[in-house]
């Protein structure tokens, strides 16, 4: 079987979700990094060694398919699998049976071989720098991941699932993006995927004091980019109130109160939260002017006098 896409995808959860609904859920899955694999040690550490095989072989050892069987295991970096011995050895384990180093008699293994790649593997071939026999082997299923960009709309749910797994391990309670945050998840291109989606929510969490992820605990490239035509328009944007500032707003809130008090200053400054000196200003700075009917000013009265 074959796993592509790009680097932070979720080949391996992938892999592990295959696992688990296979016919051996109980059984090893044996993840193997190729890309670290040594040629010269690859032969012990995929299919073992006896006793003596070697220098320094001093006791017999089980390899990795070994390890694997009625199991899964699992080849990150596949395509490190080329000619030579790293290819060898990935041919053979596709054949699922295999001679341990030094060993006499041929082994097998009914373990299911998951292999995972972030390149074009039949570019691969046709530039003759992957197996062809090795290549048809593994992609009789094949299971390709978009990367995260072209699917915006599974980010709210992987958000949840991630968040769920954050908390469970890190003791956190924090349960929900602000609508901002969610927007600039949207918004913003994911090159690290679903690995890069993961630390930021690892590290938003780590931060909140809340239940809430906000904007100001994002990395600031995430939000620095325009919002997309596919993310959810801001109902305040068709607002007309919205379109004024705020200097604007508060003169038409002050004027409303004062009107609907019939410019009683005392009951104003209770409704407004304000003190009778702040009120005065707010009057003279919008420019507000008292009908002929309005009771008078104490404080007004109270400064003619004095002057």
């Amino acid at each position: 079987m074959l796993i592509t896409g790009e680097s932070g995808t979720g080949k391996e959860l992938v892999a592990r979700a295959i696992h688990r609904v296979g016919a051996n859920p109980a059984g090893p899955f044996v993840a193997v990094n190729c890309a670290a694999l040594v040629d010269t040690l690859l032969e012990s550490d995929m299919f073992g060694h006896e006793k003596g095989a070697f220098t320094g072989a001093t006791e017999r050892h089980a390899g990795k398919f070994a390890l694997a069987n009625h199991g899964t295991i699992f080849l990150r970096r596949g395509e490190r699998a080329v000619a030579g011995g790293a290819g060898q050895a990935a041919a053979r384990a596709a054949g699922r049976e295999f001679v341990p180093l030094g060993g006499k008699t041929a082994a097998t293994t009914n373990a299911r071989v998951i292999a995972a790649t972030n390149v074009d593997l039949l570019e691969r071939v046709k530039a003759g720098a992957f197996r062809e026999d090795l290549y048809y082997r593994l992609q009789v299923v094949t299971i390709h991941l978009p990367p995260l960009r072209e699917r915006r709309d599974d980010i709210p749910d992987l958000v949840q699932a991630l968040l769920t797994r954050i908390n469970r391990e890190m003791r956190r309670g924090v349960t929900r993006l602000h609508r901002e945050a969610l927007e600039c998840f949207q918004a913003y291109d994911w090159p690290g995927n679903v690995r890069e989606l993961e630390n930021v929510l690892m590290r938003s969490a780590a931060l909140s004091s809340s239940d809430a992820i906000t904007c100001d605990m994002l990395p600031a490239h995430l939000c620095a980019h325009p919002r997309r035509a596919s993310v959810a328009p801001d109902p305040a944007a068709s607002d007309p109130a919205a379109q004024h500032s705020l200097r604007a707003i508060e003169k038409a809130h002050v004027m409303r109160v004062l009107e609907a008090t019939g410019w009683h200053r005392g009951q104003t400054c209770d409704i407004l939260g304000v003190s009778r000196p702040r009120l005065r200003r707010m009057i003279r700075l919008f420019g507000l002017v008292a009908p002929p009917e309005a009771p008078a000013d104490d404080s007004d009265a109270e400064e003619s006098s004095a002057a």
